[in-house]
């Protein structure tokens, strides 16, 4: 039997059920969209990231002296070579520079001033590629950033390696 409406009870439950799930349908497709853009966003900042500083590094630390070159750690808590302390000839003089973590952060040290490079650092090492050659430095970085509401975290691991003058 049919109301006013041209429609059974049957039918109009049916069609509310079909438009339940399409519903539910395009807000998982809308949810998983909106993790993959913030998922994508994090891996470019970071790989950016990872870029500038590898180059601000290897720009400053090429200009070392191989003798110059300290590897150690801020702090206890900090992972082993983590920093890395050289002495730079400048066209008026010497510099005195420092690259170190503490924690997230990524600090670069120029005669006592400090400046926070990047707050990504998931872990940052330097190395000598071989033990019997003071010529040469390998800079790995690792960055690490949350993405969608701190749900996942995105990954970038770069390593380089650097010419010192002797």
């Amino acid at each position: 039997m049919r109301d006013d409406c041209g429609m059974t009870l049957i039918e109009l439950m049916i069609s509310t059920a079909l438009i339940a799930i399409l519903v539910a349908g395009f807000g998982l497709l809308l949810t998983g969209g909106w993790r993959m853009w913030f998922v994508q966003d994090a891996r470019v900042e970071i790989e950016r990231s990872a870029g500038a500083i590898n180059e601000t590094i290897m720009s400053m630390i090429s200009q070392a002296q191989a003798s110059s070159v300290v590897l150690s750690r801020y702090n206890s808590v900090q992972p082993p070579y983590s920093k890395v302390d050289v002495i730079r000839e400048t066209g008026t003089g010497t510099e005195n520079i420092s690259f170190y973590q503490v924690g997230k952060y990524l600090y670069l040290e120029r005669n006592g001033a400090k400046t926070i490079i990047n707050r990504h650092i998931r872990r940052l090492s330097f190395t000598y590629p071989r033990t019997d050659d003071d010529s040469g430095l390998e800079i790995a970085v690792c960055l690490q950033k949350p993405t969608y509401e701190g749900q996942a975290d995105t990954f970038y691991l770069s390593i380089q390696k650097v010419r010192l003058r002797n």
